[in-house]
Parts: C-alpha cells; structure tokens; sequence
C-alpha cells in the first residue's frame, strides 16, 4: 500500500504556485491597481463609431493628476475604477504629465485633431487602430462636449 501522502503535497505545491502567481501578478489585477480615471469629455466620431475620450488620471496620493487621451470604438468601455482582473488602462492616443484642458475635434470619420495648451511636449502625429491623429498647440481649447 503507497501514501496519498506526496499526492497531497503536489496538490498544495500546485495551490501554492497558482496562488504565489496571482500576487506576483501585480498590476493585471484590478484590485491592486491604484490609478482612477476621471472622464472630463467625450467627443464621438460623426459616424458614431468611435469616441475620443478626454479624462484626468490618478494614481494615488505620492503621484500628480495626469491628462489622457483614449480613442475607442463605440463598444469598448473606458474604466474608470479597477475591479478584480480590471485595471484601468491610460490614455492610447495622449498621455501629458499635468492636469491641463485638452480639446478634440473629428476631421472626418477616421481622423481626430487634439488641441493642447502650450508648454506641453506634442507627440508627432500618430495611428490609434483606424484614427489618425494629430496635435495641435492653442492657447484656448474647443470645449465643445458632447454627454458622456
């Protein structure tokens, strides 16, 4: 007659393993994710298909709030909280280093122009998926918002 005795230590060796990974995980996991997201505005594309987003990011009291720009298909949600497996993700279309107004205006279905304030570094123009995108420095910003 054998032991289950070394049947049970490689099952709590694998419990042991996948539970050390899921910390060691860090930051694909929501809950540790200190970063919020304040949406500011939402611009949709005129065929409605996507929407640049503009919103204020957080990550915590010992960091500065944080300007972002997402572009996103008209499904994909921006979120705004992390969640268990959830983080929150930052902006892919702009990312400035301080809490500044930024405008967005569509130049037909498939291009986005942002409008910056001065004093910030500009990106060259660049693609989010389907959207181009340019920047643009302006001392005042369009604040044309529609409901988000």
């Amino acid at each position: 007659m054998h032991s289950r005795f070394p049947s049970l230590l490689r099952i709590a060796g694998l419990l042991c393993a996948a539970l050390g990974g899921l910390v060691l995980a860090g930051p694909p996991l929501g809950v540790l994710d200190p970063c919020g997201n304040d949406v500011r505005a939402t611009f949709p594309s005129p065929d409605r298909q996507y929407r640049a987003v503009v919103f204020r990011r957080s990550c915590g009291a010992t960091t500065s709030f944080t300007t972002h720009v997402a572009v996103l298909p008209k499904d994909v949600e921006l979120w705004t909280e992390p969640a268990l497996f959830r983080p929150t993700s930052p902006g892919n279309a702009l990312v400035l280093d301080q809490d500044v107004e930024v405008g967005a205006e569509w130049v037909g279905t498939r291009g986005l122009r942002l409008m910056v304030p001065p004093g910030n570094a500009l990106p060259a123009a660049t693609t989010v998926g389907a959207i181009s995108v340019e920047y643009v420095r302006v001392v005042h910003t369009k604040k044309e918002q529609a409901p988000h």
